[in-house]
């Protein structure tokens, strides 16, 4: 008779080789929508552990039968099932009931396997069902072959992000393969599926399972625009090396046939930049011969903590490339293509740089924009005891212009000064002295009159700066707050100095806004320095909650009044405010935690043509994920090449419906022209697993032409935990826009 030892207990752990270790029981992965963390196992020896509630040992056959809730444990391998039987000599367990592999971000369960303990694999010829823990993926399997560090691989397979119990959609294949070590998934005749419903079929199909870069085909895009029609693009990714890849992407279009684009991205210790091009061969609605392309480069490097560059070049074939091929160099599309190289040093009191730009010349928005060939800077700041600063900027630029009605050449601008700033709890006071040297040496006068080759200018200008803060305690509609009553006095002279013989390169009237009353110099630039004898009054109330902290009301009004009449001009301009009664106003207020008002006013009382205004209102809601902007300004202003009277509506919302369900949308619309400049609306649908985002875009072509307008439509899917099937980026067009003011910037 064979013996046979029986054992009978509550558990037990018996260790076949090596030293005892302690029992570590496994929590089951809970299900759940979003990927979990790996959980991590102690034991990575390559003893068996096993540990059951009753087992018999048959001494000749050298095989343990088990039972009672088997665990076993090899490595990071971690298996249970109802009943086990282990057959020492052929090295091989056989597990029967409730079977459930866990390995670190895999979990398996079936009702019959085959472990081999020296190869660490497990078979299993009955249906598996399984879990990949940090993507959130799951699935059904017919066979398996799986291994700890190898490459596991499954017939008649299927996974999905969704919930096991009712997946939205799913991928079926014959053949399924895991490579642990490369972190990808491989899989043959693949049925993409939403209930019985075969969505697409690709014979080879495969993408990391890792959250890792991987080589391989990216899910194609699909879009629909005015300009190039339906579009598929198909992009394929090289994962080069660690520190560099690439991204081929050809595009299929009806309108301009067959597109092929790429991206090369690279980082170093010091670079890092992305090399874009692209080209149309086959343009079908090409008028000419000639072959159309794209190409751009940027690249910022860091050579120290003091020095730095930064390179940032395009180059296109024709003007109407980037429109008619609808390709985004993430900038809007009446923004000039400045092309530019720079190099920078930083230290403690100073900074220098060194710049060259131009634009390309195929845009022909920039025919009337300078180029800076070079732009040589210094600045120097800094606070000496007592209050005392020193200051200096510097500057040397070469101007370069396409038109030949306009001015080029060089200028030297050199602005020293020094001061005294003194800043108390109860207020501040700044006095600051400040000369001005600029010359020109120009090749070109153009044909502005009276401008001269060669000239310089000199100016002085001295400035008064000082504020009183007045503090007390309030209850304004129930808010307990601290007022603040802050008046501020603000005196600028600048002697007149003739500077009709100087051309103007950069120097136009400074934007309306409170903050630019306060300004030393009423241009910008450094072609016009604004004479002035004036005083600046203004006076600011702010309210401060005491329980939250917050400034939830800011008042400002300001005038200024001019000691002397404004002599110094743009060329062509109309003449600008010199009455004593000019106001600029400002109201902010945080009405709740949801509302908030924004205006700005400036009047004069005795010049109408000059006013500029702005009204915004703003809805956030944080934790609804909800946000509404609407925003009117009017500016009326002259400009160094044109007077501009524009008047615009603006808004944009961010609207979240449900917790599936958001909704974004923006638009431009001037009152002026009575036209519609810009709008985009966008709709998502985000579940569980998968997400569906649409999005229309109309936008004016030419601000001449009012019937002239550029229209796409964007639809992308999204599966979770596998990819993006649709427009690529969409995701950031989708999400919430700025803000109606911020609108205006944007646009102009």
């Amino acid at each position: 008779m064979t013996p046979v030892t029986r054992f009978h207990a509550l558990q037990f752990t018996l260790l076949l080789t090596g030293s005892m270790v302690a029992n570590s029981t496994m929590a089951a992965v809970e299900h759940s929508c979003l990927a979990q963390p790996v959980t991590s196992i102690p034991n990575l020896s390559d003893d068996l552990v096993i540990d059951a509630g009753h087992a018999s040992w048959n001494m000749h056959s050298e095989q343990l039968q088990m039972g009672g809730g088997v665990q076993l444990q090899q490595n990071s391998q971690h298996i249970s099932a109802n009943n086990v039987s282990y057959d020492r000599r052929g090295g091989r367990i056989d597990a029967t009931g409730d079977v459930i592999i866990r390995q670190p971000g895999y979990s398996f369960s079936t009702q019959e396997i085959t472990y081999f303990v020296d190869e660490k694999r497990v078979e299993s010829n009955t249906p598996v069902s399984y879990r990949l823990i940090e993507t959130g993926g799951n699935g059904t399997a017919g066979t398996s072959n799986i291994t700890i560090d190898g490459i596991s691989s499954f017939s008649d397979i299927s996974y999905s992000s969704c919930p096991m119990e009712d997946p939205a959609w799913r991928l079926e294949a014959s053949k399924m393969k895991i490579d642990r070590e490369k972190g990808v998934l491989t899989a043959h005749n693949v049925h993409l599926k939403a209930g019985d419903t075969t969505l697409l079929y690709v014979p080879y199909f495969q993408f990391p399972v890792d959250g890792k870069r991987h080589t391989g085909l990216l899910l194609p895009s699909i879009r629909v625009t005015s300009s190039t029609g339906t579009e598929l693009m198909a992009p394929y990714y090289l994962n080069l090396a660690p520190n560099y890849d690439a991204t081929i992407y050809p595009r299929i279009t009806t309108k301009r046939g067959l597109i092929l684009g790429g991206e090369f991205r690279y980082l170093t210790e010091q670079h890092q930049g992305i090399f874009e091009a692209e080209i149309a061969p086959w343009d079908d609605d090409n008028e000419g011969d000639e072959l159309r392309y794209m190409w751009r480069w940027r690249n910022q490097a860091q050579f120290s903590p003091h020095l730095s560059a930064e390179i940032d070049y395009t180059h296109v074939s024709d003007s109407e490339y980037l429109d008619d091929m609808q390709t985004d160099l993430d900038s809007s599309s009446n923004s000039y293509r400045e092309r530019f190289a720079t190099l920078s040093y930083r230290d403690s009191y100073w900074d220098a740089s060194i710049k060259f730009a131009d634009f390309d010349p195929t845009d022909m928005d920039a025919a009337q924009a300078y180029e800076r060939l070079p732009e040589i800077l210094f600045n120097w700041r800094k606070f000496h005891q007592n209050g005392f600063f020193t200051e200096a900027d510097a500057s040397y630029v070469r101007f370069e212009n396409r038109d030949p009605d306009k001015a080029i050449g060089n200028r030297v601008d050199l602005q020293p000064a020094a001061g005294i700033d003194l800043l108390r709890p109860w207020g501040s006071f700044k006095a600051k002295l400040s000369g001005r040297y600029t010359s020109y040496s120009l090749d070109r006068t153009g044909t502005t009159p009276g401008v001269d080759k060669d000239t310089t200018r000199t100016s002085i200008t001295a400035t008064l700066d000082g504020s009183l803060v007045y503090e007390r305690d309030t209850n304004w509609f129930g808010i307990s707050s601290l007022q603040t009553l802050e008046p501020r006095l603000f005196y600028t002279y600048t002697p007149y100095t003739n500077q009709d013989n100087l051309p103007v390169f950069d120097s136009r009237l400074a934007d309306f806004s409170f903050e630019n009353l306060f300004r030393e110099n009423r241009f910008t630039g450094s072609d016009r320095v604004g004479d002035a004898n004036q005083m600046v009054a203004a006076i600011t109330t702010r309210f401060i909650s005491h329980d939250s902290g917050f400034e939830w009301l800011r008042a400002s009004l300001g005038q200024i009044i001019y000691f002397d009449e404004h002599e110094v001009n743009l060329p062509d301009s109309q003449g600008i405010i010199t009455d004593e009664t000019a106001f600029v106003a400002s109201l902010y207020s945080q009405i709740n935690d949801l509302w908030s008002v924004d205006t700005a006013l400036q009047w004069s009382k005795e010049s109408t043509n000059h006013r500029n205004s702005f009204i915004g209102v703003n809805y956030h809601d944080t934790d609804a994920g909800r946000y509404a902007s609407l925003a009117w300004r009017e500016r009326n202003q002259v400009s160094a090449e044109k007077e501009e009277e524009l008047n615009y509506l603006s808004a944009a919302t961010g609207w979240r419906v449900s917790s599936n369900l958001n909704v974004v949308g923006n638009l431009l619309y001037s009152l002026e022209e009575d036209r519609l400049l810009d709008v985009a609306a966008g709709v998502e649908y985000d579940s569980c697993c998968w997400a569906v985002r649409g999005l229309v875009t109309r936008r004016a072509d030419d601000e001449t032409d009012e019937h002239r307008y550029d229209t796409g439509f964007s639809l992308q899917f999204l599966l979770k935990g596998l990819g993006e099937f649709g427009t690529g980026g969409l995701g950031k067009r989708i999400s919430p826009p700025v803000s109606a003011h911020d609108q205006f910037e944007t646009y102009y």
